[in-house]
């Protein structure tokens, strides 16, 4: 998709969406022979302070997931997950429970990556 700069932030961040939303339909699925993710943790607003007068912030998560064919030349998004905690066991969970959500088998999976995660 083709965004101007005359496209304000809520059409950009939608248009961004859409994008995301095609690449995971093109890979509804998939059985790759690898795949690769990596961490990161974001500063974010988790809830209320108990008195209701300001706001907490948190680190939270993310797993980038890509996956990759013996045929593809360049790895395919398959989205991310948030795992409940930094953990490594968190962090399979979530990356299961996601490419489990998106009906990717893991049975020819013969190499998994990551980047300091």
């Amino acid at each position: 998709a083709v965004v101007s700069t005359q496209s304000t932030g809520k059409k950009v961040r939608g248009i961004k969406a859409r994008g995301r939303s095609d690449e995971l339909k093109k890979v509804k699925g998939m059985s790759p022979e690898a795949i690769f993710f990596d961490g990161r943790k974001d500063k974010e607003t988790l809830f209320k302070n108990d008195d209701n007068k300001g706001l907490k912030t948190g680190e939270e998560s993310h797993l980038t997931i890509l996956g990759q064919d013996s045929h593809a030349l360049q790895p395919r998004y398959l989205g991310f997950a948030s795992p409940k905690s930094g953990s490594g066991a968190d962090a399979v969970e979530a990356l299961e429970s996601h490419l489990k959500e998106l009906g990717i088998s893991l049975e020819n999976v013969i190499c998994v990556g990551c980047d300091g995660t």
